[in-house]
Parts: C-alpha cells; structure tokens; sequence
C-alpha cells in the first residue's frame, strides 16, 4: 500500500471511532431522555390520583354541608330545575 493509502485508511478509522463514541454518547443520552419520560409519567400518574382525591374530598365535604354536587371540571351539576343531579 502506498503512504498516502494508508494515512487515508488511518484518517477514515480515527473518523469511525469518532463516530462510534458519537452515537453511543447519543444512545446514553436517549436511554436517559426515555427514564426521565417515564418518571415523570408517573409522577403526573400519582398527581393526577391525589387531585381527584383531593375534589372527591371536597365534593363530599360541600354535599355534606349542604353545597351543590360538583362535576370533572369544577362545575356545579344543576338538573335543569335548579336541583343537584
């Protein structure tokens, strides 16, 4: 092989290396993106349970007080006549 052949060849593997450390850098980097989703689904997962708690405490202590029914969205649920469904 000629000089120059083999300093190409050296060049071109420096590069694969390169670019092996590269995507492998880019795996971790993914692999770390992909556990913090899933903490943090389940993290809204648990907040979203302690909210609906939390309004079906508050929905039980207005009824029994003498309040109105409250819905999903916070909304007193009125029967068209005025009266709690």
């Amino acid at each position: 092989m000629s000089i120059e052949l083999e300093k190409e060849v050296d060049r071109l593997n420096s590069k694969i290396m390169m670019l092996a450390r590269d995507l492998d850098r880019k795996h971790r980097e993914c692999a770390e993106r992909e556990r913090q989703c899933s903490c943090m689904v389940e993290e809204i997962l648990n907040l979203q349970g302690d909210l609906k708690r939390a309004r079906d405490a508050l929905a039980s202590a207005l009824i029994g007080l003498g309040g109105q029914a409250f819905g999903e969205r916070g909304d007193a649920c009125l029967s068209i006549d005025g009266g709690n469904l």
